[in-house]
């Protein structure tokens, strides 16, 4: 039982450790304790009960240590701290947009979202700034309205809907762990109109974009184009686009690959993506066709760094809108012109032509790493990451076959794809050849 001091600094400087720790109560202010240690550290504290019936649970929150909150201070925020539990809320929830944000983060968002990442982008670019000092319990439906239109006049409506979205998840989840009464943005209409994306690549856009992607790129001095340090990077990332063509796998597993996670040797090359890197969380085995290993010797010879596709700024990986933006520029610079082409739908060109081919849903699921069917009831701890690579592999190998016949390769040589090639010099360049990537 804690001993009792009476309520002047005097008694309260005079408190000592009897042990390892006492703990001392203040005359006249229900809830209010002093910790005082062996050490000599001094800390207030504020013992108090939130829910009713058997939902009531007692709670503890610090105030601060004694050497720099006062006896009048700590009093003061006692008086506050149970005046709100007394109201029903808790003192130890996050009040602010910002806590709020940091605990479903932390507490909910990465053991469940594998697109946790991406929402803390999310949150700091378009959140941040209006709301993370704002108190929750102030926050009204129109400051929603008024950031979700903003956005959508400068990123655009589909990133507005997005935006929204977070909000509404981080506010659910208050209500939920009883942080929050309400979500002020519960049924927002969001002004972005989803559309769900069917874009597959026609034979002859394949043609065009393979031959687009396979013509060789030469310095450009002029008009801020190409420089001899910019070609490393523009060859890597058009390495990066064949082999989304040539094998079907997110954008940004791709992009991250490393050294250390491919097996070129033998007779059975593979890729193997590590679990968190995946967007199901299981180990991922690709089976690599003859074309992609080719390109995949080339990358590795010429990359300095662990990973295959390195960026010069980070030391990292190139970053994914690189990607889709490199892409938009060569589909812009083909004849005539590639529309409305993402990295995603190079993904989607593959499913599509390997279902016209013949394969299974379940292997294309397999090669594409949905968890779908008998793949979703398997945990990660006991899924064989090897398990299907021949029917895998038959697949990819069929997709390829295919590919190389649309693109007018010669099936009997690989093409080196994108190796060092010489560079043109100014004066020997033309204008039909200039090539900026």
């Amino acid at each position: 039982m804690a001993q009792e001091l009476k309520r002047n600094v005097k008694s309260v400087a005079a408190a000592y450790a009897v042990g390892k720790r006492t703990y001392y109560k203040i005359q006249g202010e229900k809830g209010l304790l002093l910790a005082v240690y062996a050490t000599g550290r001094r800390t207030w504290l504020v013992r108090y009960q939130t829910g009713k019936g058997e939902r009531r649970k007692e709670r503890t929150q610090v105030i601060g240590d004694a050497e720099h909150v006062g006896l009048a201070e700590a009093c003061k925020r006692r008086a506050e701290i149970m005046a709100e539990a007394g109201r029903g809320g808790d003192p130890r929830s996050p009040k602010t947009f910002g806590e709020l944000f940091r605990a479903w983060l932390e507490g909910h968002a990465k053991k469940q979202l594998a697109t946790w990442s991406d929402e803390e982008k999310r949150y700091r670019m378009h959140l941040a700034k209006p709301l993370e000092a704002c108190l929750f319990a102030e926050i009204q439906r129109k400051d929603v309205r008024e950031i979700r239109d903003n956005v959508a006049a400068k990123a655009g409506p589909i990133q507005s809907n997005r935006v929204v979205a977070l909000f509404n998840r981080v506010a659910n989840w208050a209500v939920d762990e009883d942080h929050a009464s309400f979500n002020p943005a519960n049924r927002l209409r969001k002004i972005g109109q989803e559309r769900r994306r069917e874009r597959v690549l026609s034979d002859d856009e394949l043609r065009r974009l393979w031959a687009a992607l396979d013509e060789p790129l030469a310095v450009n001095h002029e008009d801020g184009g190409l420089s001899e340090a910019d070609l490393p990077a523009a060859l890597a990332m058009r390495r990066a686009i064949m082999l989304l063509l040539i094998l079907g796998q997110r954008r940004g597993e791709t992009i991250g690959m490393t050294k250390d996670e491919l097996e070129l040797e033998g007779d059975d090359p593979t890729w193997t993506i590590p679990p968190q890197r995946t967007k199901n969380g299981l180990s991922h085995r690709v089976p690599l066709t003859a074309t992609a290993t080719e390109i995949l010797k080339v990358a590795i010879a010429a990359s300095p760094s662990p990973f295959l596709f390195p960026s010069s700024k980070t030391g990292g990986p190139i970053i994914a809108d690189a990607v889709t933006k490199a892409l938009k520029r060569i589909c812009a610079r083909v004849r005539p012109k590639i529309e409305g082409l993402g990295a995603h739908d190079l993904r989607r060109t593959v499913g599509t032509n390997m279902r016209r081919l013949g394969v299974s849903v379940e292997d294309r699921g397999h090669v594409l790493n949905h968890v779908s069917g008998a793949k979703s009831k398997l945990a990660s701890w006991n899924y064989d990451a090897g398990e299907h690579d021949v029917e895998k592999r038959a697949a990819l190998e069929r997709w390829e076959h295919e590919l190389r016949r649309v693109v007018g390769l010669d099936a009997s040589a690989v093409n080196p794809t994108l190796a060092s090639r010489p560079l043109v010099g100014r004066a020997e360049k033309t204008s039909n050849d200039r090539l900026n990537t």
